[in-house]
């Protein structure tokens, strides 16, 4: 039995089970045992989205709910918030079918989306991270084919020693920063944030990888859609413009995800280097993944620029998004004894990250600003001349 046909035994290619549900949305073809089984479970009914040569019986349970997904586009959102109703207070289960590829797998991803976008619509007011799970299932769903097609590979480990590499995040110290790596250091390799590549293109430096990770921030929002520098670093929640973007250009990692822990009990093992938290701290993991000598960070912030609200550098484009909370942390700073932090998780993950790898290397955060990182070596761009001369005497230029 191959890996495909272990994972077609089960009943469900993706699901979301939120907090409290009763009710639950199905896609796709089932077994009638596997529809009653449903039924039972979830009390305030089953909408199934069925194949269109589907005999609906008069059997089933009388809280089951049945939909040809041939159906009138206006028939199917009528429908589907028609049954959203059933519930105000709690989104329902989101399931897929493993079996969708035996009828028209292209025919359920629009349907999808329509579910996903009639939950947000109908409870936006109450929204909870529940929603935002069922967002989290649409990307695993679409990016599942490429997850098990193109994971990152093991063969790519310590392809970097002997070199730097440069971590490029989008923190606010990113607009004084970003001009000093462009030259003066042997070349290096250049794994960059998402949110970091409007202000990369607009320096003319181009990232060796570019990590995303966040199923809510797509392609455009980060740069021109004609912009696609390099390999995407991606997980199976990635916005589903990315792999759109790159095509072929995309590797995937695993991450925090009950779909990839059951493919894992499975015989389809997770990759060794893992997606957490967030960009940066992701494209760290896969800057460490490649074995450079020494890596340097920029825009790393970890801290509010400003009056503690300006979360992104000005030349990312996207210094417009800020943060607004009353729920900030004063924790050590690189060129202050504190600074605010609205970000203290992300702070504390990604400060435990950098101790850990800079026992094996030198890790360099050029900042005028921002939250120390224990382990790191911080450097003032006032002190630049003297870091290009210092590594320059060390390292040697990365070839791809």
């Amino acid at each position: 039995m191959t890996k495909a046909d272990i994972f077609m035994n089960s009943p469900w290619l993706s699901e979301t089970s939120s907090e409290g549900a009763v009710s639950a949305i199905l896609l796709g073809p089932l077994e009638e045992s596997v529809l009653s089984s449903e039924a039972e479970a979830y009390s305030k009914g089953v909408l199934w989205i069925a194949p269109p040569t589907e005999n609906f019986s008069s059997s089933y349970p009388a809280n089951v709910h049945c939909l040809d997904r041939s159906s009138e586009s206006k028939k199917l959102s009528e429908t589907i918030d028609e049954f959203l109703r059933l519930d105000y207070d709690n989104p329902p289960t989101v399931k897929v079918s493993s079996h969708i590829a035996e009828d028209d797998e292209n025919a359920y991803a629009p349907i999808l989306d329509l579910v996903i976008s009639s939950i947000d619509s109908t409870l936006r007011a109450r929204r909870t991270r529940s929603d935002t799970g069922v967002l989290r299932q649409e990307q695993v769903f679409r990016n599942l084919a490429g997850y098990l097609r193109s994971r990152i590979p093991e063969k790519w480990r310590d392809s970097a020693q002997g070199n730097l590499a440069v971590v490029v995040g989008a923190g606010p110290s990113l607009d004084v920063t970003l001009p000093l790596i462009k030259e003066g250091f042997p070349k290096p390799l250049v794994v960059a944030a998402d949110s970091a590549l409007r202000a990369l293109k607009d320096a003319g430096v181009d990232p060796d990888f570019v990590v995303s990770i966040d199923p809510e921030k797509s392609h455009d929002s980060c740069t021109s859609i004609d912009h696609r520098p390099g390999i995407a670093i991606l997980s199976t929640q990635s916005h589903s413009s990315w792999p759109q973007r790159w095509g072929e250009n995309v590797r995937y990692l695993s991450g925090r995800v009950m779909t990839e822990d059951w493919l894992a009990t499975k015989g389809i093992p997770k990759t060794s280097l893992l997606a957490v938290n967030n960009a940066g701290l992701a494209a760290m993991l896969v800057a460490e993944f490649l074995g450079p000598a020494a890596i340097m960070m920029v825009g790393m912030d970890l801290a509010g620029g400003g009056d503690g609200t300006d979360r992104y550098a000005e030349n990312t484009g996207r210094s417009h998004v800020q943060v607004y909370t009353n729920a900030c942390h004063d924790i050590p700073g690189n060129q202050t004894e504190t600074v605010s932090t609205p970000f203290l998780s992300d702070w504390s993950e990604t400060s435990e990250t950098c101790a850990r790898i800079s026992r094996g290397r030198n890790m360099i955060n050029l900042n005028d600003r921002g939250a120390l990182l224990e382990g790191s070596i911080v450097i003032h761009p006032n002190q630049i001349d003297e870091l290009r001369e210092a590594l320059s005497e060390s390292l040697a230029p990365y070839e791809h």
